[in-house]
């Protein structure tokens, strides 16, 4: 989910997908690490070693990971530039943005989501409103240091809820890397434009009831809110340790499972199958009940 992907943890795997690992390991060990990787994460290393490698680097590069409790979430003027294949990603989804009404609302940024060693993780969500619904439109991108996540940016559809609850519809092919709390929600649909996503979006809405809740006027506080709930949870579950005195918050072993999971899911032709076909059968079940 890319709640927990944008607003919390996918910081804590963003390692894994394209920031630099040399601004993240300190050490000449996680340098020798870092070379190892770039053969088996390349074209010409095989799935199975790609997949053992991962089992093996992702439990350490997480867990040094801090993560603090109340990070400064502020709204920013203007989002920073993209440049080369971001720029031109973020350029289309813009596109597809405006021809389905949706208008700016307002950017919001994490300086500082996660921390490791002395390297700061950015999160900049430029934030998007289709003025005839609720449904906010997220589009993010992270940085790893000044580096930025050449997957960035990622857009999801979301609604919030009265009752305190989260639902978003996304493209991604990863499964959450971590557990969601209840009331959260997340489905993906791969390869749809985003004229059918926002469909698809407002239909689950419609499934789920419960009232939406209008949060453009208050943006940035709702997203502070939503990831000390996130913390909550997956602080009463296992997944992170509690925080420290400096406030901030580790990621357990039990968490870095979840992680290697969702990082190795990817992967597995099983999963990816699995995950077309039951987006196809949802997909269908769903544009039949409008």
């Amino acid at each position: 989910m890319a709640c927990a992907a944008v607003l919390l943890a996918s910081v804590s795997a963003a390692v894994l997908r394209g920031a630099p690992m040399q601004s993240a390991m300190s050490y000449g060990a996680w340098g020798c690490l870092g070379v190892v990787a770039a053969f088996f994460i390349s074209p010409y290393g095989s799935r199975g070693f790609r997949i053992r490698f991962l089992r093996l680097a992702v439990p350490a590069m997480v867990r040094t990971l801090r993560i603090p409790t109340d990070a400064k979430v502020m709204e920013i003027p203007v989002p920073p530039s993209l440049s080369g294949r971001p720029g031109k990603r973020r350029a289309a989804i813009l596109s597809e943005l405006h021809a389905c009404g949706f208008r700016p609302l307002t950017t919001v940024d994490i300086p500082q989501a996660a921390r490791s060693r002395n390297v700061d993780y950015r999160v900049v969500v430029e934030v998007f409103v289709s003025p005839e619904t609720t449904t906010l439109a997220h589009l993010s991108s992270q940085w790893q240091g000044a580096q930025l996540n050449p997957q960035s940016p990622e857009l999801v559809l979301r609604t919030f809820f009265t009752d305190g609850g989260v639902h978003e519809t996304g493209r991604s092919r990863k499964p959450p890397e971590y557990p969601l709390p209840p009331g959260f929600s997340a489905e993906s649909f791969p390869d749809v434009s985003l004229a059918e996503l926002f469909e698809l979006h407002e239909a689950i809405v419609h499934e789920r009831g419960g009232e939406p809740a209008d949060v453009t006027k208050v943006m940035g506080p709702s997203i502070a809110l939503e990831r000390r709930m996130l913390h909550e949870y997956l602080v009463a579950n296992g997944i992170f340790e509690p925080a420290d005195a400096k406030g901030m918050h580790r990621v357990t072993r039990l968490g870095a499972r979840w992680a290697v999971s969702a990082e190795t899911a990817a992967l597995d032709p099983a999963y990816t199958a699995n995950l077309d076909a039951t987006a196809s059968d949802r997909r269908a079940k769903l544009l039949a009940t409008k």
